[in-house]
């Protein structure tokens, strides 16, 4: 069984929204483009032989704690924290088609104290 488990050292930033342009053109903020080509390399360094079959995908996104927040932990949507990887390990071929990703769940927090921001990633076999 396969088991791959993957850091990403810095703050997780979620999915931009795609401006799309009369042209057919399409652009994303500037934080989604640099927070992507940050996780690149890391996600490819990791990247298991090509998966066929059904997988659990687990992620913890750790953000820096915000002194004076009323809110108990970041306000990015999981949906939109998930999507940026699950996408950049969809079109590094981790898997052979994301339907295969039959379980995912996803956590955010505050970075406990002395612990640096990161997401972590666990990809198992089911």
């Amino acid at each position: 069984m396969t088991t791959v488990s993957i850091t990403i050292w810095g703050k997780p930033v979620p999915a931009g929204r795609p401006r799309v342009f009369k042209n057919g053109g399409v652009s994303y903020p500037k934080t989604h483009l640099q927070y992507l080509k940050s996780i690149k390399p890391t996600l490819a360094e990791h990247k298991p032989t090509t998966l066929e079959v059904l997988v659990s995908v687990k992620m913890e996104f750790v953000f820096p704690k915000y002194k004076g927040s009323d809110y108990p932990t970041y306000r990015a949507d999981l949906d939109n924290l998930a999507k940026i990887v699950l996408d950049e390990m969809t079109k590094q071929e981790y898997w052979s088609d994301d339907s295969l990703v039959s379980e995912l769940v996803l956590t955010k927090r505050f970075a406990n104290d002395n612990e640096t921001p990161n997401t972590r990633i666990t990809i198992a076999e089911m």
